[in-house]
């Protein structure tokens, strides 16, 4: 990647952050969902860039079932910076899996197998266990493993959910949005991620969720660390 590169994105991001923030208001309405990753943890850096002194809320949601050290290094961040929000999550982890089914390679996937097992969206389970959409007569991006096909050959037989993200992580966070009535909700999300992210634009959700990154690469943001690392003091 060329500096000229890297200073375009870089340079248009924060031009998106500072157009955003003039329409919504972000300081006032919106939080970022902080996950302690790298994509999390540049958004971050990017909104001192766009928006020097804010108090943007940065919030984790600690379900329980984290990684040790991610949930260390955001505890760190918050002794340091009260913007750092961490909520406990103070559900049984086995009792909710359980009840609402395990995740399983992805949040997608675990969704269509639990519609599998219930005999609902039929088209949408067809699209992806052929690669075809039937109903508009082409061919489908998303499309299940052929390793995986199996799972799809009896009902019942795979508990799996994309349930228990919203009822560990997304309630909780939702929760805490209501409370401190905030309307809209900032990530980490790029469409290089592919899924249902490689169609999203910068706003969605009729304007409750921001993407600073949704156009950025993996690239740019490692070229990103790299130059901003002193500065993150993080990595």
């Amino acid at each position: 990647m060329t500096d000229e590169e890297y200073e375009f994105v870089l340079t248009d991001r924060i031009a998106k952050i500072q157009a955003i923030n003039e329409q919504y208001d972000l300081e006032h309405n919106a939080y970022l969902s902080f996950s302690g990753g790298l994509d999390s943890v540049i958004v971050s850096r990017l909104l001192d860039m766009a928006l020097p002194n804010n108090n943007i809320p940065r919030v984790y949601a600690n379900t329980g079932i984290e990684y040790v050290k991610m949930v260390k290094f955001v505890k760190s961040k918050a002794l340091d910076d009260e913007r750092f929000i961490i909520l406990n999550q103070t559900k049984n982890i086995k009792k909710t899996l359980n009840e609402y089914g395990y995740p399983f390679k992805s949040k997608e996937h675990s969704l269509r197998v639990e519609q599998f097992n219930k005999g609902h969206n039929s088209n949408y389970i067809k699209k992806y266990i052929t690669g075809y959409d039937f109903v508009k007569g082409k061919q489908t991006d998303f499309v299940c493993p052929n390793i995986l096909l199996y799972q799809f050959e009896e009902k019942g037989k795979y508990n799996y959910s994309n349930k228990c993200c919203y009822k560990l992580k997304k309630a909780l966070l939702h929760q805490w949005q209501i409370d401190n009535k905030k309307k809209m909700v900032i990530t980490g999300m790029k469409n290089e991620e592919g899924g249902n992210r490689a169609r999203l634009g910068c706003i969605s959700d009729n304007g409750k969720k921001f993407h600073p990154l949704i156009v950025v690469s993996s690239e740019w943001e490692q070229e990103f660390i790299e130059r901003e690392r002193e500065s993150m003091r993080t990595l």
